[in-house]
């Protein structure tokens, strides 16, 4: 390891460890599962079911707690993203 780099993990380590004693620092829990509106999650060692208020599945494109996928609403996701990536240099850079 590198001067730059080994003095650059010292100064992260010594911040997380500032940002964990100001009680700043967010443990993330390990979904147990599909992400639903009720979900299992694991953290600190311990499982317990919570009623899931965000998620990365808010549109309803990834699994249902059931394990499916709702091939009409992935097809639309699909056409959607098409759309947009083959117009995107133009919506972003036309003067």
């Amino acid at each position: 390891m590198g001067i730059m780099t080994s003095h650059l993990v010292i100064r992260s380590r010594e911040r997380l460890s500032q940002i964990e004693r100001q009680g700043l620092y967010k443990r993330e829990r390990l979904i147990n599962g599909a992400q639903a509106g009720r979900i299992r999650v694991t953290s600190q060692n311990l499982e317990r079911e919570l009623v899931n208020l965000c998620a990365n599945n808010y549109l309803g494109f990834g699994r249902s707690s059931r394990g499916d996928v709702n091939p009409r609403r992935l097809a639309l996701a699909s056409d959607v993203a098409d759309v947009f990536l083959s117009t995107w240099p133009r919506k972003i850079f036309a003067p």
